[in-house]
């Protein structure tokens, strides 16, 4: 079955580049017109595999770039998602030693921005390297202190795996144990991590998921099709159906 995230990718241009912002001082303007919709932010070492990610997340070969070249991105990308859109997936420079040594002051600015629409951000980490680098976990810890100092108000957070695959992905479920232990340890508010493959398509569906859940996209679909149910009855003026989504984010027409 289809994930709700899946539904989004219907139809021509349904996943396609909004947006570029290459200064801080330009997100404010941004966000201001960006209708409200909920967004997703891609943060991890430059080479982990982002750009791949999220062109299979999508559907797409090469909506995202990539390349052999470390911190080929140097902004942030905004890639709407449905029509009329409906989320935001940012894809922000790489971090690390190999990273762009700009990614720390843009990416600051973009978790500052009051009005950003941030749900959720996923850190991702390369399977075959777990934890081992000084940058992943110290990226985590910084998450972590960001999330307990806004009390758990706004966005979430998730840890992704890239490059789960071949013999590691058949081979390995202790180590694959092992890591979800030492993420939940280390940084107690991160939501359990996910293990995907670009390549191979391991855990996509998961990830949708995430990302739909994230942004309440199966809530706000359950409320257009009873929304298209309740077209064909006469409705009280006076009623308001605050329990059919209470969190949908746009005033609903009245059916007639």
């Amino acid at each position: 079955m289809a994930t709700a995230f899946a539904q989004l990718l219907k139809g021509k241009g349904a996943a396609r580049c909004v947006a570029t912002v290459k200064d801080p001082s330009q997100l404010h303007y941004f966000f201001d017109r960006s209708r409200s919709s909920p967004t997703v932010l891609f943060l991890g070492r430059a080479n982990v595999g982002k750009s791949s990610l999220i062109n299979k997340l999508v559907h797409r070969r090469s909506l995202v770039r990539s390349g052999q070249t470390a911190g080929l991105t140097k902004q942030l990308e905004f890639y709407g998602l449905g029509e009329p859109l409906r989320l935001f997936l940012v894809d922000a420079p790489g971090y690390g030693s190999r990273g762009r040594p700009e990614w720390g002051a843009m990416v600051d600015a973009y978790l500052d921005t009051k009005n950003n629409h941030l749900q959720r951000v996923y850190i991702l980490l390369d399977f075959e390297h777990g934890l081992e680098t000084k940058s992943d976990p110290g990226f985590l810890r910084y998450m972590n202190r960001r999330f307990e100092a806004a009390h758990g108000v706004g966005f979430t957070y998730q840890a992704v795996f890239t490059k789960f695959e071949g013999r590691d992905a058949t081979l390995h479920g202790q180590r694959v144990e092992d890591l979800r232990q030492e993420i939940q340890k280390m940084v107690p508010t991160c939501l359990p991590p996910i293990f995907t493959s670009a390549r191979e398509g391991t855990g996509i569906d998961e990830l949708q998921a995430s990302i739909g859940q994230a942004c309440g996209l199966h809530e706000k679909a359950i409320y257009r099709e009873e929304m298209e149910r309740l077209a064909d009855f006469e409705i009280d003026d006076g009623v308001e159906y605050h329990h059919i989504a209470p969190r949908s984010p746009r005033p609903t027409r009245r059916a007639r």
